[in-house]
């Protein structure tokens, strides 16, 4: 058996349309990108202190195998909401601080855009939100209609309207006095979650014993409750 080169094709030039093949037809090619889940976590101290690698991303990472998670967390302790509301109100139709409200929510849009450039576009995006005590001090009044509009400039931004969203609801704080509004915005939390089928609220009352912030297991905690609620919302939305 005569396994020699055939006289007409010399070796380098069966080499050069092995090459142009492989240009041609990359391995992979043929296999299509992963889905791109988009994963925000945004808040205050308490989202600022949750270490989202502990429970949050590992029980996503388990829950969707198949997909190219991205995560994005833009936190910061002591902000109000119009941090992340360049229009916000209060509820005599005044604005503070010009300038200032919104930057987060420039953030998220900056560091989303960044981490998604070279990727597909979403097959979902799920926002995680642990904020509310700095409202609670005196702008409870205007806190549901805020997280509407924070809702609605996601939707904007990433062009769908399932976006999900989870919430934690602020621990039933034993110090109320001290932050008037504190109640209002607990409502007002519970009441924008149950307003639409693609946003929860995570009840967080047993970790009120520090108060306003909790022990390092109760972040772990936390972490896997938004997971859960934010695992399930997802699973919800694409039966």
């Amino acid at each position: 058996m005569n396994l020699s080169c055939p006289p007409s094709k010399s070796l380098p030039g069966l080499l050069l349309a092995f090459l142009f093949w492989l240009a041609a037809f990359p391995v992979g090619a043929a296999e299509e990108a992963k889905p791109v889940r988009l994963f925000i976590l945004s808040g205050q101290s308490n989202m600022a202190k949750l270490d989202e690698t502990a429970t949050f991303i590992p029980a996503i990472e388990k829950a969707f195998p198949e997909s190219e998670n991205v995560y994005v967390k833009v936190a910061k302790g002591g902000e109000p909401i119009r941090s992340w509301l360049a229009e916000w109100k209060d509820a005599e139709g005044k604005g503070y601080a010009p300038g200032k409200n919104g930057q987060f929510f420039t953030q998220i849009q900056e560091r989303s855009k960044n981490k998604l450039k070279d990727l597909p576009a979403p097959k979902s995006v799920a926002f995680v939100w642990m904020q509310g005590e700095a409202d609670a001090k005196e702008h409870g009044a205007v806190y549901e209609r805020s997280l509407n509009d924070l809702l609605a400039l996601l939707q904007k931004e990433f062009g769908r309207e399932d976006v999900v969203f989870v919430l934690g609801r602020l621990n039933n704080f034993k110090k109320k006095a001290e932050r008037k509004d504190w109640e209002t915005v607990r409502q007002a939390q519970v009441a924008f979650a149950d307003s639409r089928e693609l946003s929860d609220w995570v009840d967080l009352d047993e970790f009120a014993g520090r108060g306003l912030h909790y022990r390092e297991e109760a972040y772990r905690e936390l972490g896997q409750r938004f997971a859960d609620k934010t695992i399930l919302l997802l699973q919800k939305n694409e039966k």
